[in-house]
């Protein structure tokens, strides 16, 4: 008990004056206090004076190394002293992974500081397929996954079949502040540019913005056949939808079959997004594949407020649909069904 006290006070001296009684203890029970506490003074006594091995096995530790244990209780004062005594940084535990990852999971920033100064691995990977970098945003760490950065983690390779990277997984976990500082010096290509899609489709406003202003394309296909504004309309995220407007996103863009995003806006009635897309310089004479005209399509969905805007904007009524039939006809022989 006594003894126990002492390496909670980190007092050597006491501990000392206990053991020179000869009173006979397993030093190694103390191990993973001392390290838990951050007892530098404790633990070099333990290991230069009686002799107590650093790396060794215990019950105790099966699972971790007194690394691993260091980076849990974030005790960056031992780290170091372990690290000097020459301690692998990349010592793996029961699971395989290194300390790093341990010091991610805990928030052990300062312990962090200490495995990444010291040439941690930045390219082991955890169960998932991460490597710390990925790790530690996932986890929103993201002060560590700054100094990740700061000592060379590579921010443009891709993990797992995914094809995951920093700036997927910063933009699926959301922060954009951290967005910001991972955007500084960035060299966009074309693969990131499918952020756009995963801000829009989790309405992440404060990210998107982020990445517009940072030049990434409001007007990338996808892999598919959406744009982003036609996939802002399609997922209803109408902030998105404004969001792209303002940045440059073409109104006259649309899908597979031929549809303007503006031209699906005429389905619904929301003179507003009609008045703004008009401003935006969306094509009110636009036909889909099926050459259905804006107008049409604002006729048979019974949109008449949209029908009367497009006449007064001085849509054509003479575009002709796949039967051969205008605008005019087609309101005549609806009028007659109805």
């Amino acid at each position: 008990m006594a003894a126990s006290k002492c390496v909670k006070n980190n007092d050597v001296i006491s501990l000392k004056k206990i053991l020179d009684k000869g009173i006979k203890m397993n030093l190694n029970d103390f191990l993973v206090k001392t390290i838990s506490r951050d007892c530098v003074e404790m633990l070099d006594y333990l290991h230069t004076e009686c002799k107590v091995n650093l790396a060794f096995e215990d019950s105790i530790l099966q699972e971790y190394t007194p690394l691993h244990i260091a980076a849990d209780k974030n005790s960056f004062r031992v780290m170091e002293y372990l690290l000097k005594k020459g301690l692998n940084p990349n010592s793996l535990d029961g699971d395989g992974l290194p300390p790093i990852f341990k010091a991610i999971e805990s928030d052990s920033i300062a312990a962090a500081k200490v495995l990444i100064e010291n040439k941690c691995s930045m390219k082991a990977k955890n169960d998932y397929g991460f490597p710390p970098l990925l790790d530690a945003i996932e986890h929103k760490q993201f002060s560590i996954a700054k100094l990740l950065l700061n000592n060379g983690a590579d921010k443009y390779k891709e993990y797992r079949p995914e094809g995951d990277t920093a700036l997927t997984v910063t933009v699926e976990y959301g922060d954009a502040e951290f967005l910001k500082y991972l955007l500084k010096d960035y060299k966009v290509r074309k693969s990131d540019l499918i952020c756009v899609y995963f801000a829009i489709h989790d309405e992440k406003i404060e990210l998107l913005r982020t990445l517009l202003e940072h030049k990434f394309n409001p007007n990338h296909k996808d892999s598919v056949y959406f744009y982003p504004l036609y996939y802002a309309h399609h997922e209803r995220e109408i902030q998105c939808f404004n969001l792209l407007l303002d940045y440059g996103a073409d109104p006259n863009f649309g899908d597979n079959l031929g549809f303007s995003t503006f031209q699906c806006i005429c389905e619904d009635e929301d003179m507003n997004l009609i008045e703004k897309m008009y401003k935006k310089g969306a094509d009110i004479n636009h036909i889909n594949n099926d050459k259905e005209s804006c107008l049409m399509t604002a006729l048979i969905c019974n949109r008449d407020n949209v029908a009367k805007f497009l006449i007064e904007k001085g849509c054509k009524l003479d575009l002709k649909d796949k039967e051969g039939d205008n605008a005019l006809q087609f309101a005549i022989e609806k009028g007659k069904q109805n």
